[in-house]
C-alpha cells in the first residue's frame, strides 16, 4: 500500500468492483475518510473502511482499517465472507433490492435504489 495516498478509497474501490456482481454499492465517504459499501441484498450485510473505529450501534458486519496488516489478504477474506454468504443465502440474486422490513420483521424486496434507500435510513430511527 505504499505510495498509495488514499489508503481507504483505494481498498473501497478494489472491493466495490471485486462484489459488484454480489450487488456491492458505494453508500458512503465521510469526512474522516470512512468509506461504506452495502449490497443490494442487505441480507449480506456492510462493509466498513477506514482509519479508526467505529460505533458499534452500526454492527457492521466487515471492517477493515488503514493501519491493517496485510490488508490485501483482509481484502480476499471479506471478498470470500461475501461470496461464501451469497452462496447461502436462498434464492439470491445480486440484481435485486432486498431490505428488512421492521414492521413485518422479515426481508422482502423493494423496487428499486430509492426504495432501498429510504428503507436502510428509516431502520436507523
Amino acid at each position: 500500500m505504499n505510495g498509495i495516498k488514499n489508503v481507504e478509497l483505494y481498498i473501497s474501490n478494489v472491493l466495490v468492483e471485486s462484489l459488484k456482481n454480489y450487488g456491492s454499492i458505494k453508500w458512503h465517504k465521510n469526512s474522516n475518510h470512512s468509506f461504506y459499501i452495502k449490497f443490494r441484498d442487505v441480507r449480506l450485510g456492510s462493509i466498513r473502511i477506514a482509519n479508526h473505529r467505529g460505533r458499534d450501534r452500526y454492527h457492521y458486519t466487515y471492517e477493515i482499517f488503514k493501519s491493517d496488516k496485510d490488508i490485501e489478504r483482509k481484502i480476499d477474506d471479506i471478498v470470500n465472507a461475501v461470496i461464501d454468504k451469497s452462496q447461502r443465502i436462498y434464492n439470491f440474486d445480486p440484481e435485486k433490492y432486498i431490505v428488512f422490513d421492521i414492521k413485518e420483521r422479515k426481508y422482502k424486496e423493494v423496487n428499486g435504489f430509492r426504495e432501498y434507500k429510504e428503507a436502510i435510513l428509516n431502520k436507523r430511527q
